[in-house]
C-alpha cells in the first residue's frame, strides 16, 4: 500500500492513498505502517480503493474514525469490509456502485451515514440502522432497488429515509417510508 503522511510530531498520521503494487484480494489495513524512517499510525482513506475490481475483502483497523467519500466506490468484486468499533461516519458515496453486497453489518458507533452511501448498491436488501445514527443523508439509498428490509436500532429522531422509485419493495412519501402492498 502506498501512504501519504498527514501533521507532525505527535499528531503525525498516514492515510491511505493507494493499492500500490499489491496484488492481495483480501486486505488488511495494518493499524501502523513505516513511512520515511518512522512507524506511524494509519488513520484514513484518500479514494484509495475507488473502482478497484480485485479485491474482495477488506479489513479495517480500530483507530480509524471515518469512511472517506468514495473510497469503496466501485469495487466491483468486493464482498465484504469488517468495520472497527471506533467508527462515527460514513462520508458521501463511500460504498457507491458496490453491486455484490446484500447486508451489511456496521457498527453501532456510527453516527452519521452521508449523501448517497449506498447508491446503486443493486443488491443490498437488508440493512440495520446502527444505534447511535442520528443522520442518514440524502439519497443514502438511491438505486438500491433490492433493499426490502430496513431495521431501526437508532434513536427514534430518525423520521425518514429516502427510497428509490424503483424500488419494489417500498416508496417515500414526504416523511414516511412505506412498505408496499
Amino acid at each position: 500500500m502506498e501512504y501519504t503522511k498527514s501533521g507532525n510530531g505527535e499528531n503525525a498520521k498516514l492515510i491511505v492513498a493507494s493499492i500500490g503494487t499489491a496484488t492481495d484480494t483480501d486486505l488488511i489495513i495494518p493499524a501502523h505502517a513505516q513511512f520515511e524512517g518512522e512507524t506511524l499510525p494509519v488513520k484514513g482513506f484518500e479514494e484509495a480503493f475507488r473502482q478497484n475490481m480485485s479485491i474482495t475483502s477488506v479489513v479495517i483497523p480500530k483507530g480509524f474514525t471515518s469512511i472517506s467519500q468514495a473510497v469503496f466506490m466501485e469495487c466491483k468484486k468486493l464482498v465484504s469490509v469488517v468495520f472497527p468499533d471506533s467508527l462515527t461516519a460514513i462520508d458521501s458515496m463511500a460504498f457507491s456502485g458496490w453491486v455484490l453486497l446484500t447486508s451489511i453489518t456496521l457498527p453501532d458507533t456510527i453516527e452519521t451515514i452521508g449523501v448517497r452511501v449506498f447508491e446503486n448498491c443493486s443488491g443490498l436488501i437488508t440493512f440495520t440502522v446502527p444505534e447511535n445514527v442520528a443522520l442518514i443523508e440524502s439519497d443514502a439509498f438511491d438505486g438500491a432497488t433490492h433493499l426490502i428490509e430496513v431495521y431501526n436500532k437508532s434513536s427514534p429522531d430518525i423520521t425518514a429515509i429516502h427510497v428509490s422509485a424503483e424500488n419494489k419493495s417500498y416508496l417515500s412519501m414526504e416523511c414516511f417510508t412505506i412498505k408496499r402492498a
